[in-house]
């Protein structure tokens, strides 16, 4: 099921591991749990080069979800 993320009816935190957050441009983030038990949101290349983002820099990088789609 695709939800508008200004749809989103949960808070933003509460998306589970697994969640896909897909941008406007058609990019996807994943949310998973890194190597020290925290949130992140990852792309396929931040698997190789260990980065990603925390559910607070995510979620300023969606700003107000304009476009924004949400696999939860």
């Amino acid at each position: 099921m695709i939800i508008n993320f200004s749809e989103l009816t949960i808070p933003f935190h509460r998306l589970a591991p697994g969640a896909i957050l897909v941008s406007p441009n058609d990019g996807r983030y994943l949310k998973s749990i890194g190597v020290d038990w925290e949130y992140c949101w990852v792309q396929d290349t931040d698997l190789f080069m260990e980065s990603g983002l925390s559910d607070t820099q995510m979620k300023s990088y969606v700003g107000d979800g304009e476009g924004w789609k949400v696999l939860p």
